[in-house]
């Protein structure tokens, strides 16, 4: 009797496993299509910049923070490779050629060892080498991670439910967490991290270079120590900027890859992109396409990301 059952229990088993196999399989995440191009770019040469290469990439309509990071002579992206796939972090070589990838909706930051990716609740250090994690920290009563920003030898994160942690890169270790923006501005007022601003300032000694806006954007170099406004371009980008040298670069809604002087905000260089972005026609909807810029400063390299033609191009940048 027993062993009739055990059988009938073990035979019970069977089609409930089989349904929730079923349902892990049917749950499982859906593959990304991504619209199709718009249009195709050029980017017009000059004195200042040569084209390395270009290669089409699929990006994200509203990256925020950091949108890409450059280390060790490689570019680190959030977009995916094919018009039909999930969202990668990918790793991009010199040549424009993929070296790794690691699936996930990511925010990104970086320092001069490691890479820093907030997917979901978790905080992962990534080897910029091969993608191997060196930590992972689960913040579990976060909500979803927003936006990542190193500085000064620390990670700061902000996330939907509490607004700020400070975490060890070295080991992934949360050394603080703050419920009020008060709170942390109380014990990291040096700290340009803002968990409002869709990208994230650039430091440069003493001072910072703050983008403000939405859709269109504004640049503003300001003392962190006496508050005071160096320059203040006018409100015409639609990406976010980056910066070589003394070069900042930014693009801008009538249809140019503009270069300002970080030094003294005084326009240096402005290069056509052809045919015209359209940004205002909403038939088009080229508002949402996602326009980005990232840099390697060790080798002068300037990568432009044009959403709304999925192009990505790689320029080396004149000393």
């Amino acid at each position: 009797m027993r062993q009739s059952m055990n059988s009938r229990h073990a035979a019970s088993i069977v089609p409930v496993m089989l349904i929730l196999i079923a349902a892990c399989v049917t749950s499982a995440r859906p593959t990304a299509v991504w619209n199709p191009a718009k249009t195709i770019h050029t980017i017009g040469a000059n004195s200042q910049l040569s084209l390395l290469w270009e290669r089409p990439i699929y990006t994200a309509d509203d990256i925020f923070g950091n949108p890409c990071a450059t280390m060790d002579g490689l570019l680190f992206f959030i977009g995916s490779e094919q018009s039909q796939g999930n969202l990668h972090i990918l790793a991009i070589d010199q040549e424009g050629k993929t070296k790794w990838s690691q699936e996930g909706d990511f925010s990104l930051t970086y320092s001069s060892t490691q890479l820093f990716v907030g997917n979901g609740q978790t905080i992962t250090a990534l080897s910029p080498e091969n993608g191997d994690t060196n930590w992972s920290t689960d913040l579990f009563s976060t909500g979803s991670v927003i936006d990542l920003f190193y500085f000064d030898d620390q990670l700061f994160v902000s996330a939907s439910r509490d607004p700020y942690f400070v975490i060890s890169p070295n080991d992934g270790k949360v050394m603080a967490e703050y419920s009020s923006v008060d709170g942390f501005r109380s014990d990291y007022p040096h700290v340009p991290f803002y968990a409002d601003m869709n990208f994230q300032p650039i430091a440069l000694g003493e001072d910072v270079i703050f983008q403000l806006g939405n859709i269109l954007y504004t640049f503003q170099r300001i003392s962190t120590t006496t508050n005071d406004l160096a320059w203040e371009t006018e409100r015409d980008s639609i990406s976010n900027s980056t910066l070589i040298g003394d070069l900042l670069f930014y693009i801008a809604k009538d249809d140019k890859l503009k270069t300002i002087s970080a030094s003294t905000g005084e326009p240096l260089y402005e290069t056509a992109i052809e045919p015209s972005i359209e940004f205002f026609n909403l038939a088009r909807d080229a508002q949402h396409a996602g326009y980005y810029l990232c840099s390697d400063a060790e080798h002068r390299v300037l990568y432009v990301i044009l959403g709304d033609s999925r192009q990505l191009f790689a320029f080396s940048v004149a000393e």
